[in-house]
């Protein structure tokens, strides 16, 4: 077909290739949603038949990557990379877990890498890589910088709270210390103050 010089962008976006349609980019986006929703679901129920603890994850993903099963494991305060080690092998090799504290998470990207996605979770000093499927690598990385942000708003103890909220916002706080958020001295400098105003 022959499109006069000019005309072409009208063409492509009646072919629905730059739709600015807002019902259909949402059902595209929950469409997408829902089979990743289903894919961590499964990957929740691989994951337990395996012996993988996930009482408490928001996501899980898992691949087959270098024969062995692997399960992205994400909890509201760690990240864990779970390999079952290399099948055939004598003592399984490769087994393991690595974990890296949600406090810690400095930045998520997924790599789209022909028919997979690259999720890889950084530290300052440490960072994992979990290969899987370009519908389960956008959630899981989603999921992480939602913990990541969830975090960050309990860090924010607001000065100004009421004195009945003291002990839930101490109980909080040392929650935080706990997983790592909160250094010692920073810790102790937050909880005189919450008690300063009891």
């Amino acid at each position: 077909m022959h499109v006069a010089r000019g005309s072409f962008l009208p063409y492509v976006q009646s072919m629905g290739m730059f739709s600015k349609d807002p019902a259909k980019a949402e059902a595209k986006q929950a469409k997408a949603d829902g089979r990743a929703q289903a894919m961590a679901d499964k990957a929740r129920a691989k994951a337990q038949k395996k012996g993988v603890e996930v009482a408490g994850a928001v996501a899980v993903g898992h691949t087959f990557d270098d024969s062995a099963d692997q399960f992205l494991v994400i909890f509201p305060d760690r990240v864990e990379l779970v390999s079952m080690g290399k099948l055939g092998s004598l003592f399984r090799s490769g087994a393991g877990t690595e974990s890296i504290p949600m406090a810690r998470v400095s930045s998520t990207e997924c790599r789209n890498q022909g028919i997979w996605s690259q999720v890889e979770v950084h530290t300052s000093g440490n960072s994992i890589e979990f290969k899987c499927d370009q519908v389960s690598g956008p959630y899981l990385r989603q999921a992480i910088i939602e913990q990541v942000n969830r975090l960050g708003e309990q860090a924010d103890v607001p000065s100004n709270a009421p004195a009945q909220d003291v002990p839930e916002q101490l109980r909080k706080l040392g929650e935080l210390h706990q997983a790592g958020v909160l250094t010692d001295d920073e810790f102790a400098t937050k909880k005189a103050e919450l008690l300063d105003r009891m």
